[in-house]
Formats: C-alpha cells, structure tokens, sequence
C-alpha cells in the first residue's frame, strides 16, 4: 500500500486499488483518456533525471567508500 501511495506522490503510478470495480474504474480511466498514461511515462523520465530511482546504486557506492576507508 505504501509503495503505491509513494508512486501515486511522486507521479509515476497510481493509488492502490482495493477490489474489482475500482480497478476496473481505473483501467477505464485509463483507456478513456492517454493523458494519464502520459504524464505517468514523462514523470517516470523526469524522476529518473533527477535521481529518484538511484537509491541501491547510492547505497553500494556508500558501503563501497566505508569498506575502502572513504569518507
């Protein structure tokens, strides 16, 4: 649930549904209207140019520096 309240903050999902009829809600707003399915696809690329998804490749170039002795 959290994962999908984060993405839906950060634009590049949506809110988690919970049954049938507010999945099938969504997937016809969805396919009604590209517009969501756009800005998703340009938020996934804006999130990516400014890091949002870099956070494993910073934990391994942290644990890399403390193992060489790093600061």
């Amino acid at each position: 649930m959290w994962g999908a309240i984060h993405s839906a903050e950060i634009g590049d999902g949506t809110l988690e549904t919970r049954d049938i009829p507010h999945t099938l809600q969504m997937l016809e707003l969805f396919m009604k209207d590209d517009h969501f399915l756009i800005d998703m696809c340009n938020n996934i690329i804006t999130n990516k140019s400014i890091g949002i998804y870099d956070g494993a490749y910073k934990v391994i170039e942290l644990a890399m520096k403390q193992k060489r002795g790093e600061q």
